[in-house]
């Protein structure tokens, strides 16, 4: 799945490393947003407008409510890192439907 690399990607971030090393690697989830939605500008957008115009992949590292974030663009280099926390806040104004359908997206 294209999705995979993105997860590879986000795993080499110094984000990741400081989640792994506060609260394992076992307890650190990192799951991608379903491809046709990452690649939905309108979507993202709708979801944080902070989001750059780049089709590529969303990833989320998180261990329990800690993580992070990540976008990053068609060739995975990523491009906007933000909190679990500043994603939260940013998207609490968001559509209700569109925020389910993220978190129902994510694999």
């Amino acid at each position: 799945m294209p999705e995979d690399a993105g997860k590879k990607t986000a795993t080499r971030t110094e984000e990741y490393s400081s989640l792994v090393e506060k609260y394992g690697k076992e307890a650190v989830s990192v799951q991608a947003l379903k491809l046709e939605l990452a690649h939905d500008i309108g979507f993202i957008r709708r979801l944080d407008p902070e989001f750059r115009n780049e089709p590529g992949c969303i990833i989320v590292a998180r261990a329990g409510r800690v993580g992070y974030v990540f976008q990053e663009e068609k060739s995975l280099n990523v491009v906007y890192t933000q909190t679990l926390e500043e994603f939260q806040s940013k998207t609490a104004s968001a559509d209700p439907a569109v925020l389910e359908l993220f978190w129902s997206s994510l694999r």
